[in-house]
Parts: C-alpha cells; structure tokens; sequence
C-alpha cells in the first residue's frame, strides 16, 4: 500500500473516531472511580471495594453498594448501624424510596404475596442516549437473610426510565436467587451482568434500589459495578470509513497498474 492509501486511511478512522465521541452518550463515573461524583442517591450508599466490615470480599475495583443497614436497628445481636455503609440512614419505603426511583408509593411491593418493602437505598443518574447505544453493568446481592434460618426475601431492583415510560425490573430476591456462602453469616448471589439497547434516542434515567423486605433486620447490599453505554456510529461515521476505504483501495489498484 502507497504513503496516500495510508494516509488516507489513517484520515478516515480518526474522522469516525471523532464523530463516534461526539455523539456517544455521556454517562458520568461509570466505573466509580470519582466516588458517587454524578450519581443522585438516598438512603446508605456508598462506593467502596475490598474487605467490607472485616467480613464479606466485594473485589478489588471500586463499586457502588447500596444497603439496608439502618442506624437505629441492624442485625441483632450486633449494635444499631453495624453494617451501614455511609453513615447515611435507610429511606422509608411506602413512598420515599419509590420516588427517589421514579415510581409511585409501593410501586416494589408484591402485595399479592404478601411481601412489604420497609426500608431500602438508591442511586440513579440521567443522561442521554442514542438509537442504538447499549448500556452495560454488572451486580451482585450479599446478604445476612437466612443467617438465623429465616430469609424473607430481602430484593433489588433496576428502573430505566425512557421516553417510552418507566420500566421497573426486579434483579433478584435473597429467597429465590441461587446464594452461595461467603462467610461469616453472608450468602452471595453469583455476578451477572446485563446489557440493554435503546431503541430510540433521548433522556434514559437509570437507576437501581435494594429493600428490606417484610423486616428491618438481616442487611442485605446490592454491589453495581462496571457501568459503561456502548455508543454505535452515527450513518454518516459509517458512510466516511466507507469512503476512505475506497479510496484506499482505488490507490492499491492504480498502484499495481503501474
């Protein structure tokens, strides 16, 4: 390949890699390293890694916890606030923790089974996204239900919020997802990751909550990590590296007619 071909190949990729950073969508502190800097939050969330309480691993790299350590009840016999992470108290659910989400009051229940969010915490943060962008993250839920042989089902959600409306998906529960023993009185759910694509341009809202569920005891944290948004071309991208390629390859084939 000819100086000119590379050159102008080289001219094409910088021009799309400029034209996919103008548009890609800017979520901000998706991996946490600037702490809760851009995230809105209630009740006791922080960002932490390592050895939490002396107890429970959560990993090397920075992650948002949320949990539902109260500073006035924990998990007896252990003293109020043993496992509160912020020195930031619980939110009420019934209302406070659902619209710090988006949703109306008791929007997390499940009344038909008789299970009652009393208390949780939340984080959300908006920004915008394009036709095709696609959101990462991945999570994981520690508890201490079922330590003393009653686990009641203490849940985590996500909400996105779109131009389409509110979509409210529960991530799991400690009674129904598959836990493993992580010592000292704490179970773990495996680490999943999800990925969402948004069909149409606009403002998202993403948020996530976890909640004591039918009980103030036994502290349960959700662990969200590694939140990126995967932003596509725009057409027009797309229609310069097309371009530069075929004058790359025009190049070529002037090149092997002389």
């Amino acid at each position: 390949m000819n100086r000119n071909a590379f050159t102008s190949i080289a001219a094409t990729i910088g021009a799309l890699t400029l034209a996919s950073a103008a548009q890609a969508a800017p979520l901000s502190n998706g991996d946490f390293s600037a702490g809760l800097n851009g995230w809105n939050t209630a009740g006791d969330a922080a960002v932490t890694q390592g050895n939490l309480f002396g107890e429970l691993a959560i990993g090397n790299t920075p992650r948002l916890v949320l949990g539902t350590g109260s500073l006035f009840q924990d998990d007896a016999p252990l003293g109020a606030g043993h496992y509160n992470l912020s020195g930031h108290d619980t939110v009420s659910a019934g209302l406070a923790l659902e619209s710090s989400v988006g949703l109306a009051a008791g929007a997390l229940d499940d009344a038909d089974n008789g299970n009652f969010v009393l208390e949780g915490s939340s984080a959300s943060q908006t920004f915008t996204v394009q036709a095709g962008d696609t959101l990462h993250f991945d999570w994981q839920l520690f508890t201490r239900e079922g330590a003393g042989g009653l686990n009641l089902g203490d849940a985590a959600w996500l909400v996105l919020t779109t131009a389409s409306g509110t979509q409210l998906t529960k991530l799991g529960d400690t009674a129904s997802l598959s836990l493993t023993n992580a010592g000292q009185g704490w179970s773990a759910s495996s680490l999943s990751t999800q990925s969402i694509t948004f069909a149409q341009a606009g403002s998202v809202t993403l948020a996530w909550a976890v909640g004591d569920v039918n009980d103030y005891g036994a502290t349960s944290l959700l662990s969200i990590g590694n939140v990126s948004v995967t932003a596509v071309p725009e057409p027009q991208s797309m229609a310069l590296l097309l371009a530069g390629l075929s004058v790359a390859a025009l190049a070529v084939r002037r090149r092997n007619r002389g």
